[in-house]
């Protein structure tokens, strides 16, 4: 049912441009949950579709000539600087921003048509800045992270029975899968726990799998258990959009362990988690680890986030025209 907030919310038509090369990210569900705060009306255009001759710009020409959107939202800015059009064409465009990669550079063409976009929504005050660098008026840049749902994720009633560190994700090489296997293997006092995919072929491949970590396969229906029962979550990335589950954990009542990259510097605080250096040394890992386990403990049935980060507040920042808009 739309959210109103005490207004009407007009209908709002949107199309939703996609990456589908990123098809298992978690923030391909943020416009589908976003949109549900407002209305039903959007239209997702997927940059490849199952046929390779139906690759844009031709599906984005074909689509546009049969409906009109009065906004169109980019959830990739590389996708927006090859395939986006004018507002002439397309009415207003968003453009969703989580991260720029390290020493990302951009021409003076690409900054010009950045300058297009009516508004930009970012995971985090460092892209703000950043973007306001290239000239673009702060009055553009929002920040929304997304959203929970805490019908999912919820603390637990009851203290916890088992300590263990949870990392989830897919393992890739910015998910720094030597620092895990070093944390893991020199901290034989701590049992952790790894839900994700891709680990086994990364950690632990040269020597014996300690009897302090679990390896599971990721199943989402999995998730909000283990993250309500976990001591902490850790991730050490050295660089995220996100990560998502950070906000996961914290309305799950369990603090958080990250490094400084992504939603992270903007939501960890001393009350709800450990906000470690961007290039963590492992003493730095194990003090944050002592810190959140005693954290956990006098505060599992809080939700660390006190109700913030609802889909609705993101809804209104993507899609309500009520909200004023640059030109």
């Amino acid at each position: 049912m739309p959210l109103h907030f005490g207004r009407i919310c007009p209908p709002v038509r949107a199309a939703v441009v996609l990456d589908a090369s990123h098809k298992n990210w978690i923030l391909e569900a943020i416009p589908l949950h976003a949109s549900r705060a407002i209305n039903e009306d959007v239209k997702l255009i997927w940059k490849y579709s199952s046929r390779r001759e139906m690759l844009i710009p031709r599906v984005f020409a074909s689509l546009f000539r049969r409906k009109s959107y009065p906004i169109t939202l980019y959830m990739n800015h590389k996708l927006f600087l090859k395939y986006g059009s004018s507002p002439e064409k397309s009415g207003h465009n968003h453009l969703w921003v989580t991260h720029f990669e390290d020493n990302e550079n951009f021409t003076t063409d690409e900054i010009e048509k950045l300058k297009l976009v009516n508004r930009f929504i970012v995971h985090n005050h460092l892209v703000k800045t950043k973007i306001h660098s290239f000239g673009i008026p702060v009055g553009k840049i929002f920040v929304g992270v997304g959203g929970v749902d805490r019908e999912l994720f919820f603390p637990s009633e009851n203290p916890p029975t088992d300590d263990y560190i949870l990392i989830v994700g897919d393992c890739k090489p910015r998910k720094r899968p030597e620092l895990v296997e070093e944390i893991i293997a020199s901290s034989p006092e701590l049992n952790f726990v790894i839900h994700g995919k891709n680990w086994e072929s990364m950690i632990f491949t040269s020597r014996p799998v300690p009897v302090n970590l679990k390896l599971l396969p990721f199943k989402l229906g999995d998730a909000p258990e283990l993250m309500r029962n976990a001591s902490a979550l850790l991730s050490l990335s050295e660089l995220e959009g996100g990560p998502f589950p950070v906000i996961e954990a914290l309305v799950s009542g369990t603090p958080v362990i990250a490094t400084e990259t992504g939603i992270a510097p903007d939501i960890l605080t001393t009350q709800n988690g450990y906000l470690l250096s961007k290039n963590p040394e492992i003493e730095e890992i194990r003090s944050a680890i002592t810190y959140c386990m005693e954290l956990k403990k006098s505060k599992y049935s809080s939700d660390l986030l006190a109700g913030k980060y609802e889909w609705s507040e993101l809804g209104h920042l993507l899609f309500d025209q009520n909200i004023e808009m640059g030109n």
